[in-house]
């Protein structure tokens, strides 16, 4: 299962058979819902939540039932969010943020698909990537702890935030003279 990373593009053929991540699709129409509450990407969202309900019911039977379950209630789900996302990309323009989103789905759909015939297969590959998510989170915790904040801004600080306060605080004055108005607040900020 991948994304639409072309390298992964030439594994394909006779012995291995690509499977598209659902969630990687979702995730370009919730970015895109994010951003302006698109209603087009809302109902995506909440057919694809349909998907997801039915997957979650599916879970904890053995696989056969899953593969019952998902061809009876998933697959007529699927086809018409295929039917839905034909017709709307017919209505939409070119080069838009919801073409985009419908394009990507769309040219994965074979692959989308392909978790219908088997009951083994995921829906998505959600859980090879939280598995190496947590060295990142772990990072990101511990810097939210020490007061550093978190994302780009936590790549800035010092790892002993005090002692680079106080150098922050000793170049003050020199900052001042050179850009005026600048630095003058790190004089008046108390030392910790």
């Amino acid at each position: 299962m991948v994304d639409d990373y072309s390298g992964y593009k030439a594994l394909f053929g006779a012995q291995v058979t690509e499977l598209a991540c659902l969630a990687h699709c979702r995730r370009k129409f919730f970015d895109l819902h994010a951003a302006g509450g698109h209603a087009v990407a809302a109902e995506v969202l909440r057919r694809i939540g349909a998907l997801y309900a039915i997957e979650e019911q599916a879970r904890a039977g053995p696989i056969a039932a899953r593969l019952a379950l998902r061809q009876r209630e998933a697959a007529p789900r699927l086809s018409a969010l295929h039917d839905y996302l034909s017709t709307q990309r017919l209505r939409t323009a070119d080069g838009s943020g919801l073409a985009r989103a419908i394009d990507y789905s769309l040219k994965r759909w074979p692959a989308l698909q392909r978790y219908l015939a088997d009951g083994a297969l995921p829906i998505d590959n959600n859980p090879a990537e939280n598995a190496i998510r947590p060295p990142h989170r772990a990072r990101t915790e511990e810097l939210a702890l020490r007061g550093l904040g978190t994302g780009r801004a936590a790549g800035r600080h010092h790892p002993e935030p005090t002692r680079h306060r106080h150098a922050q605080r000793a170049r003050a004055p020199r900052l001042a003279q050179r850009h005026p108005g600048e630095a003058s607040y790190l004089a008046l900020q108390p030392p910790r």
